[in-house]
């Protein structure tokens, strides 16, 4: 098994009271420097609702334990009605020294002697992500795998290839690597156990179902929900962490200016069901 989100660790660092305090002080300072700046009542509201801490895509530790704090405040848990089990990742960037993890970029988890899958022009597909199922298995159905390998022709057409984990696997290196048309920043995923809640009941603060890259659950769409075939399985989110906030990745503390690390040729998440062996899936642009 690989390593999990030490939530306790991290909620300890960032305390709802104690944040929702700060981003008051800076609210109440900013909006008495910048009398003008507001038009009416609603832009100003908007701003406020905009500071104050709500649900969130969940990229790093800050996000996560801000959003489990808000749903402990309103009375969610893991056992109340409808609830349904997810994992979602929080990131790091960089590669992980365990080639098993789920990850964005970087070197997959396949075998050396593997050929590099290509389109007909013989041009090599660019390897985007692999999503890591092994520790996820008690809450999806049986799967043809272990970890599923994502690439992208230049046509941003994903091309899917199962693996199961074997230690006696030699695995592909760099030098074995193809010059692929793109190069995807690597960062590597660390598995956090949560759930989603039907969207059903009120979310003014977005808190019912997680977004962020997840396995199981229910997906949260970016655009109008798609009708795909089969069952859904995860979704994978184009890494675009907050700057400004405290640890908005795992092995990093702050983030000065936006810092966004596309996929799919600008595509900001996949959505993917299975049906049978078939993997089929969706690509929605973010806002």
């Amino acid at each position: 098994m690989r390593k999990t989100f030490e939530y306790e660790y991290w909620e300890e660092k960032f305390p709802l009271a104690i944040v929702r305090s700060e981003r008051q002080s800076f609210i109440d300072k900013y909006t008495k420097n910048n009398t003008g700046y507001f038009n009416s009542v609603e832009s100003l509201d908007s701003f406020i609702k905009e500071q104050l801490p709500q649900g969130v895509t969940v990229f790093g530790p800050y996000d996560a334990v801000i959003f489990e704090q808000l749903r402990k405040e309103h009375g969610y848990h893991t056992n109340m009605p409808g609830a349904i089990p997810c994992d979602i990742f929080i990131w790091s960037i960089g590669e992980s020294e365990d080639r098993t993890v789920t990850k964005v970029g970087g070197l997959p988890y396949r075998e050396s002697s593997s050929t590099w899958p290509c389109g007909d022009d013989g041009i090599p597909y660019t390897f985007e992500a692999q999503i890591t199922f092994a520790d996820s298995k008690d809450i999806l159905p049986e799967l043809p795998g272990d970890i599923l390998l994502i690439f992208q022709d230049d046509n941003i057409k994903l091309h899917f290839e199962w693996i199961n984990i074997d230690e006696k696997l030699k695995l592909v290196q760099y030098e074995d690597v193809p010059n692929q048309p793109e190069r995807v920043q690597p960062y590597f995923g660390t598995r956090y156990r949560t759930y989603d809640i039907p969207a059903s009941e009120q979310d003014d603060l977005s808190i019912n179902v997680i977004d962020g890259t997840k396995v199981g659950g229910i997906p949260a769409w970016c655009q109008d929900e798609a009708q795909i075939d089969g069952q859904y399985l995860c979704q994978l989110e184009t890494i675009y962490p907050s700057w400004g906030i405290p640890y908005p990745l795992m092995n990093c503390d702050l983030l000065e200016g936006s810092n966004r690390d596309l996929l799919f040729g600008g595509i900001a998440v996949m959505y993917a069901f299975i049906d049978g062996n078939i993997i089929n899936y969706e690509l929605h642009a973010g806002d």
